[in-house]
């Protein structure tokens, strides 16, 4: 069998739908992909994202797979898409909780800003424009969101640890950020959607 891939569910306001969803999705897919989960309750959020790379290293893992507890709608297959693309990060587009329910995959419109500043430097990408859904883009959410081990480790190497606080802005720009600085890309699946919120 193949390593184990943990995955990551910071648990503090979670949407009915997220409940029924995730418990069918994991039921399928942890003997499948040998899972571990990481999933902590009213623990902040950078928290428990760093707890579940304390458990995928002592399991081993060869990913964490996160998404946060307001995300539903998971696609059965979704791992396995996801583990088929062969990148270091992706993940399945997101879209804001409120109207206008913008894309939250994001490219940067000055490239040389930083993604953990505070400024409006981010294009929504709502669509595939060249007919292949996996697409690179700067910023990625949490919503459904794969990472090799790997990744971490060139962080820890570098000295970087997008899991070491929350704030000014949340963890996933810190983590956007350091995978740019390392030269790590981040791509996003547009062949599906993750719901997030009630909507």
């Amino acid at each position: 069998m193949s390593a184990p891939i943990v995955v990551c569910i910071p648990w503090l306001k979670p949407v009915p739908k997220h409940m029924d969803h995730f418990i069918e999705w994991y039921a399928y897919n942890k003997p499948r992909h040998d899972l571990k989960l990481a999933r902590r309750f009213y623990k902040a959020t950078h928290q428990v994202q760093a707890m579940a790379l304390r458990i995928a290293r002592t399991f081993k893992a060869s990913h964490i797979l996160f998404t946060e507890d307001d995300h539903w709608g998971y696609p059965i297959d979704g791992l396995d898409v996801l583990l088929e693309a062969d990148k270091d990060v992706i993940g399945y587009r997101t879209y804001f909780k409120s109207y206008p329910f913008l894309s939250m995959a994001m490219r940067k419109i000055k490239p040389e800003m930083s993604m953990i500043e505070l400024h409006k430097n981010f294009v929504q990408i709502e669509g595939v424009g060249n007919g292949d859904p996996i697409q690179k883009v700067d910023l990625l959410t949490w919503a459904f969101t794969l990472v090799r081990m790997s990744v971490f480790d060139r962080m820890a190497e570098a000295g970087k640890n997008p899991f070491d606080h929350w704030g000014p802005h949340p963890t996933d720009s810190f983590f956007c950020q350091y995978c740019e600085d390392l030269g790590i890309d981040r791509w996003c699946h547009f062949g599906f959607t993750i719901a997030h919120g009630e909507v």
